[in-house]
């Protein structure tokens, strides 16, 4: 059978062992117990500044709550923005949103914030908004309608 490894590392001779079988008794589980003792902890501290460092900060002249709120920057489980577009336009998770409250009203998109719809359309948020930010992303909303172009950012 051939090696699957290039020649060069298979054609090694130490004391008459290939260099697979050199390496292969060499590697113990106290030698696996070191190496990993020595990668977790970087790994770790990688993992850390990766999810700590992300963190994007709003610009200075957004205040509205429930702006702030839509684009996840309150909280990243409940991003609005990450479905339904930075401006209610839609987008490849969500459908567009620009007009509804106008179309539908307040109470159904509440209902919708809080409980979700369907099984895999539309997560329930209630266990992520209290009701007072539902109320803000819900004003927040209501400037939007079905020709109203960008908002500020």
């Amino acid at each position: 059978m051939a090696c699957p490894i290039p020649a060069w590392f298979c054609a090694g001779d130490f004391n008459g062992l290939s260099t697979i079988e050199f390496f292969m008794k060499r590697i113990t589980p106290s030698f696996l117990c070191l190496a990993l003792s020595a990668f977790c902890p970087l790994l770790f501290v990688l993992c850390f500044l990766l999810f700590t460092s992300c963190d994007a900060k709003p610009p200075a002249h957004m205040t509205d709550p429930g702006q702030l709120i839509y684009l996840g920057y309150t909280n990243k489980e409940a991003n609005c923005s990450r479905c339904h577009g930075e401006e209610g336009q839609g987008g490849m998770f969500g459908p567009k949103i620009r007009g509804v409250l106008q179309k539908k009203g307040a109470e159904y998109v509440r209902e919708t914030i809080q409980f979700g719809k369907g099984d895999d359309e539309m997560p329930a948020l209630a266990g992520q908004l209290n009701a007072e930010q539902i109320e803000q992303v819900i004003r927040f909303l209501s400037m939007w309608n079905d020709s109203s172009a960008n908002f500020s950012r």
